[in-house]
């Protein structure tokens, strides 16, 4: 039965194995002390340190059988005899000041367990860094105000007080950078639509060129700096600090295009002058037709008959 058991069984392929074995060992290294150290991360890679898992089924086993053991019986009438009774409880003082020999125990059974973490990480897996990032950009100005500002202690004081805006600015941006690495995925299979290969940094570069969130010269200084750590013999393509600049060389002459129309918005446009209406010039009708207009009109009106004084005078 067993045979046939393992004969059903299905075999996982090598490629799917190694992607598999790929995947736990980048689980592993997500649970490290300095998890939150990134500068560490970058330079060294940490190996996960095995842990020793104690096997506790002998445990319970053992607490089973001392379930299993019957108990003394609880003190109740009986019919011994007094004498009896004597007798029993020397007995019972005489065992209870002997030493027992306790049973021997079993040696804990000691393996080596796989350490698989949930992503994402909870708070409670992730350890606290010695310094926050505030202490680190302090750090930092503080370095570049000597490097800059040589002999001017007096202006430290008023230097500080854009420290707190500073703080503010970048933790912005550092979110919006996870935020964006977080939603974007690498192309892959349709088979593999479940599974993540890890990203590199050419994946984040570009990321961030697509959503516009850095400025293009950090992306090309982040991009110099980064291949001289992984790539010093410049065999890897890079496309992110061209493509950096020549979205602000289009965003530019776009700019250009629409600059007069932009501006036009908010213009209020002159009301075109409306032309006086000059009266046509009559034409010059003849003299014959004036004549006949007159005529029809004096036809037109009834003439009042003419009565003498003396028929007036009779009504």
């Amino acid at each position: 039965m067993m045979t046939k058991g393992r004969r059903n069984e299905k075999r996982i392929p090598t490629a799917l194995h190694s992607e598999l074995t790929e995947y736990s060992s980048l689980l592993r290294a997500l649970r490290t002390e300095r998890t939150l150290d990134v500068s560490s991360q970058i330079s060294k890679h940490f190996q996960s340190i095995p842990t020793v898992v104690e096997n506790d089924e002998h445990d319970s086993e053992d607490e089973d059988e001392e379930e299993s053991r019957p108990t003394s019986p609880v003190a109740g009438a009986s019919s011994q005899s007094p004498s009896q009774i004597v007798t029993l409880k020397r007995k019972s003082d005489e065992i209870s000041t002997s030493s027992p020999t306790p049973p021997p125990k079993r040696k804990k059974k000691q393996k080596q367990a796989d350490i698989w973490t949930k992503w994402p990480l909870l708070p409670e897996d992730l350890a606290q860094p010695q310094w926050g990032l505030e202490d680190e950009i302090s750090v930092i100005v503080s370095q570049l105000q000597k490097v800059h500002q040589e002999g001017n202690e007096e202006d430290d004081d008023e230097d500080r007080e854009f420290l707190p805006h500073l703080h503010l600015s970048t933790s912005n941006c550092l979110e919006a950078i996870l935020g964006t690495i977080a939603v974007h995925t690498p192309l892959r299979a349709d088979s593999l639509q479940n599974r993540l290969n890890p990203i590199d940094w050419r994946f984040v570069l570009n990321v961030l060129v697509d959503q516009k969130i850095v400025h293009p010269k950090v992306i090309e200084r982040a991009e110099t700096h980064l291949r001289a750590m992984y790539d010093p013999n410049g065999t890897l393509p890079l496309h992110a600090s061209y493509r950096a600049q020549q979205t602000i060389n289009s965003r530019n002459k776009l700019a250009d295009l629409l600059g007069s129309y932009d501006a036009s918005l908010f213009t209020l446009a002159e009301r075109p002058s409306t032309p006086e209406i000059e009266p046509e010039p009559t034409k010059p009708q003849d003299k014959k037709e004036k004549k006949e207009r007159k005529g029809k009109r004096v036809a037109r009106v009834p003439r009042r008959r003419k009565t003498s004084q003396s028929t007036s005078l009779l009504f």
